[in-house]
């Protein structure tokens, strides 16, 4: 930075005044924001003191009687606590206080719970632990105000919806992993809604998404291809929050929500753009008990909510809504269409999903040229070059037109990339 100043001082491009004004600006900004390494391995540091801790302990554990591991097992508990009240009560400023205290706390919990466990012999499987590790972090979360916890707090319901039942023993509705979820959701919208400048929005985006979507796939009980409508509300979803407190500086890739959304959505509709797809999902789907299922409830709570959350983003916006229209921001209300059309003609369905993804890939090729955008460009290509493999499955085409075709989607690659890096050289 100093040196492109000195550069535009030369140059007479800038006054001194105005350096100076720069240079101040950059220094305020960066005395007020906190430095992102400190916090890294402030995070790290924590990790690796807490397992160096119990690497320590657990060598010389069987030789110790067991007052003395009951001691030890509280000693890092106790450490944690004061490094997290140090930093909420003389450090209240320290990001870096804040997020290591918190980590450390959150490790010596897990040790502390599973210790005592294993001295007292006190009975509980895997899905206990996670459990009550869980219910003690949380409060972390708020008093501390740790955001590095309120990550370790999502993992930790996610693993333990794995475990208690929802893969290992038959899909169930799992009523606890939701309120465990719904726990989090205050700190959540104070982070996306003050904090849109800061890495944690990027991880807790694509941890929440993913989270989320484990969620859902528990829930696929008796008709398991409604699923499918539940994911594309819920990608929707997504997909309009990444938009709704997306900056303008903000590339697409940083942005979980976007990139998470928007993937998902093609896969989904990758998959039922095949014929088996619909032919079995015909065959179980239209029953009355479909109404009785926590499926079809979150199903219409998700495609409720995804119309909500883009109402509040084109509200803002409707002078401008045609530039800011995404092609796979309607996708979620056109598939909904195809899903009922299915129940009656699952060949027609195919073929409107077929249709629907050539769209959003032309829309997508169009948009990137338009925004002059490679990224963009490139992502409309990938999504016809899948679907035509896709297609090869389904239709017996022979090998020569099946290479040809491919040599045709490489040619096309080539030329729109080489027309975009040309009209940029021109546009200067």
């Amino acid at each position: 930075m100093k040196r492109d100043i000195e550069e535009l001082l030369k140059a007479n491009v800038i006054s001194p005044e105005i350096a100076d004004a720069i240079s101040n600006y950059y220094k305020q900004k960066e005395i007020s924001s906190p430095n992102r390494l400190v916090v890294v391995f402030g995070i790290l540091g924590a990790l690796l003191v807490g397992l160096g801790v119990i690497l320590i302990i657990a060598h010389n554990w069987d030789d110790l009687a067991r007052g003395v591991k009951t001691f030890l097992a509280f000693i890092p508990l106790v450490l944690g606590q004061v490094a997290t009240g140090y930093s909420i009560f003389r450090k209240k400023e320290s990001t870096s206080w804040r997020e290591a205290s918190a980590c450390f706390l959150i490790f010596a919990i897990g040790a502390c719970i599973s210790l005592i466990s294993q001295i007292y012999n006190i009975e509980g499987d895997l899905g206990d632990f996670l459990l009550t590790w869980s219910l003690l972090v949380l409060p972390i979360v708020y008093i501390a105000r740790s955001h590095i916890a309120s990550l370790l707090y999502i993992l930790l319901i996610t693993y333990f919806l794995f475990e208690s039942n929802s893969w290992t023993h038959g899909r169930q509705f799992n009523f606890l992993y939701w309120l465990l979820f719904l726990a989090i959701v205050p700190h959540l919208f104070f982070l996306f809604k003050n904090r849109k400048e800061t890495n944690f929005i990027n991880f807790h985006s694509f941890l929440i998404s993913i989270s989320l979507s484990c969620g859902v796939g528990s829930l696929a009980g008796e008709f398991p291809h409604l699923l499918s409508i539940t994911f594309i509300a819920l990608f929707s979803c997504f997909y309009g929050l990444g938009y709704t407190y997306k900056s303008s500086q903000q590339g697409h890739l940083s942005n979980g929500f976007i990139l998470y959304g928007s993937m998902a959505t093609m896969v989904t509709l990758f998959i039922a753009s095949f014929q088996d797809f619909w032919r079995t999902m015909r065959e179980v789907i239209w029953s009355a008990s479909i109404f009785q299922t926590e499926t079809f409830y979150f199903a219409l709570l998700f495609f409720v909510s995804a119309i909500l959350v883009y109402y509040y983003y084109f509200n803002d916006r409707r002078s401008q809504w045609r530039d800011n229209l995404q092609p796979i921001m309607p996708v979620f209300i056109v598939y909904s269409f195809i899903f009922i059309i299915g129940q009656f003609f699952p060949q027609l369905a195919q073929i409107l999903i077929n249709i629907l993804i050539l769209s959003i890939g032309v829309l997508t090729i169009r948009q990137g040229a338009n925004m002059n955008h490679l990224g963009v460009l490139n992502y409309g290509l990938i999504i016809i070059t899948i679907l035509v493999a896709c297609r090869f499955f389904d239709t017996d085409i022979s090998f020569v037109w099946r290479g040809l075709i491919f040599v045709s989607l490489g040619l096309g690659f080539f030329a729109t990339n080489f027309w975009m890096i040309k009209k940029r050289r021109e546009d200067g």
